[in-house]
């Protein structure tokens, strides 16, 4: 695979962030390219850990952030937002 984590729990060491930068940041590849890449290779993996408040933390995977996008994008669609 592209990358294995070092971490349990899908969380990646600041070396597989480094690792990541270094293979996926290149001038040839755009920022929705990698969101695929991530969607396809590591649907599970988490992308984000977001506060809810109170304390309470909700991690989001690939996944789930790509499905929360094309939702948004289709309702500013459906608003009459379109390029």
């Amino acid at each position: 695979s592209f990358l294995t984590l070092q971490e349990p729990h899908n969380r990646p060491t600041f070396h597989d962030l480094r690792e990541i930068f270094s293979r996926m940041l290149n001038g040839d590849t755009l920022a929705l390219q990698r969101l695929y890449y991530w969607e396809k290779t590591a649907p599970e993996r988490i992308a984000l850990t977001q506060p809810m408040g109170g304390g309470v933390v909700r991690d989001f995977t690939w996944r789930e952030v790509l499905d929360q996008t094309r939702r948004m994008a289709a309702w500013l669609k459906a608003q009459g937002f379109v390029k």
